[in-house]
């Protein structure tokens, strides 16, 4: 795990796994592993089941494997046991907001979309209903009021929100996919610019641009949660909120990223100022890189994300579809009827 010494190179974010990262990488690995039976557990149960948190599952998966090989050459830091492992935790690290980001832009799409498309059964005001009283209902006391004024039907009006929130998440979308594309490929170059000053200088040019646009995209999406939760009317608040908390963490994980990124050294198991591998830069990098990923999956599925987000098995799809079929429908009987 080391290069050639004569070529200064961006600093590994984490630094180099030594017998202190032993700990945490295990705890890590084991709690990733808890998270992933959890969400197992969400994906096989229909009541709680949406394809809109899969690329978190696939991410927590991931880091299981991740943080036990980190666990595992905190034994021996000194041996490139393999070649690739560098690499490999650079871009994988670089990539776990891409996953996350994309999570919650559909799950923050569902809610949106779910407050100008109402299900059937909606079309009588839930201004109307009985307020719950009792037991744990008053729990959702606050949720009934947010969503007492969902209109019954579409007009005009909520065609153009449906319209524009999907252009918005879509753009978001379209953003966190070229913020994956610039992390792929800064990952992948990395053990080139560990020898080359040239190389080096693109993967850190890459880098910045990968975590400044997620940092970017996720002022977006924290600022149209907290929008949507002042202004729009049937949304679920609570979930508004999760979305608010989970896209502001995400920010800190991104921020310190960038807060790091200058660094350079001429070896990744250097002990110098600028390797990351000081005790402070490593608690740093597992409270401010580390434990936002992992709170982030673990909200997503310690609750019932189908319900709180108001979501579908594939999101807003299905809602999509229904208003295919109700307006082919409804030309068909027009015609039939002239």
């Amino acid at each position: 795990m080391s290069a050639n010494g004569t070529v200064l190179f961006p600093t590994p974010v984490g630094g180099a796994p030594f017998e202190l990262d032993f700990a945490p990488s295990i705890l890590f690995a084991v709690l990733y592993g808890l998270t992933c039976f959890t969400g197992i557990y969400r994906f096989a149960q229909p009541a709680t089941r949406t394809f809109c948190t899969f690329g978190s599952l696939v991410l927590t998966t991931e880091r299981i494997v991740a943080w036990s090989l980190r666990a595992k050459q905190a034994h021996k830091p000194y041996e490139d046991a393999w070649s690739g492992l560098t690499e490999y935790w650079q871009l994988t690290f670089g990539l776990g907001t891409f996953y996350l980001i994309d999570d919650i832009v559909k799950l923050l799409r569902s809610m949106l979309v779910r407050t100008t498309a109402p299900e059937e059964g909606d079309n009588v005001p839930l201004r109307s209903r009985s307020k719950p009283d009792t037991g744990s209902d008053l729990i959702k006391s606050a949720d009934w009021e947010s969503q007492s004024t969902l209109p019954a039907t579409p007009d005009e009006h909520q065609v153009h929100r449906l319209a524009l929130y999907r252009k918005i998440c879509g753009y978001t979308t379209l953003g966190a996919i070229i913020a994956m594309i610039t992390a792929i490929v800064g990952g992948s170059q990395y053990p080139q610019a560990m020898n080359s000053a040239a190389m080096s200088d693109v993967v850190q040019v890459l880098r910045y641009v990968t975590s400044a646009v997620n940092v970017m995209l996720l002022a977006v999406v924290y600022t149209l949660a907290l929008w949507a939760h002042n202004h729009v009317p049937g949304i679920r608040r609570s979930g508004t909120l999760v979305i608010t908390w989970m896209s502001a963490i995400l920010g800190v994980q991104n921020i310190y990223r960038l807060t790091v990124m200058h660094n350079r050294t001429t070896s990744i198991t250097s002990l110098g100022p600028h390797s990351l591998n000081s005790t402070a830069s490593k608690i740093a990098f597992y409270i401010f890189h580390a434990a936002p990923e992992l709170l982030v999956v673990m909200a997503l599925f310690g609750i019932n994300a189908r319900d709180m987000f108001s979501t579908g098995l594939l999101g807003d799809y299905k809602k999509k579809k229904r208003k295919c079929k109700k307006a082919k429908k409804d030309a068909a009987g027009s015609v039939s009827s002239v």
